[in-house]
């Protein structure tokens, strides 16, 4: 599998440990990878809180002049977003995750990570307020 050059674009806007974990887990994916949205503006944090798209303005995604420290990733099953099987973003972040380890443990990024689908980072996505399946933030 390889990703689009739409989502190559967005995948450059964020720090290079996500680069890293996306374009390794890329070749491992039975299915094609969309990357939403990496780096994004204050206007458009501004946009996505009006629309409850998301809780906050102090964002992973708004950095100013540096790389995002956060990417909405979701996979592309039967070509296309299933976004209201949450399976399947589950299933994605549990490979996304995995493979985000291996390569810290390797010593390859330096970045932990952290999922939207669980918050609390307890195993289980039935306990959040706000389900952001598509979410992973570096923890900084």
């Amino acid at each position: 599998m390889s990703l689009s050059r739409t989502s190559i674009s967005r995948l450059q806007t964020c720090h290079k440990d996500i680069q890293a974990v996306v374009l390794a887990l890329v070749p491992e994916c039975p299915f094609r990878i969309q990357v939403i949205e990496g780096k994004r503006s204050l206007e458009r944090q501004k946009e996505l809180l009006k629309i409850k798209a998301t809780k906050t303005l102090d964002s992973k995604h708004v950095t100013g002049d540096k790389p995002s420290n956060a990417v909405d990733l979701a996979p592309i099953i039967a070509g296309e977003i299933h976004w209201q099987k949450s399976e399947f973003f589950i299933d994605f972040a549990k490979r996304f995750l995995k493979k985000a380890e291996e390569l810290h443990q390797a010593g390859v990024i330096t970045s932990k990570f952290r999922w939207g689908g669980d918050w609390n980072q307890n195993g289980r996505t039935d306990d959040e307020k706000f389900r952001d399946l598509v979410h992973f933030g570096r923890i900084i």
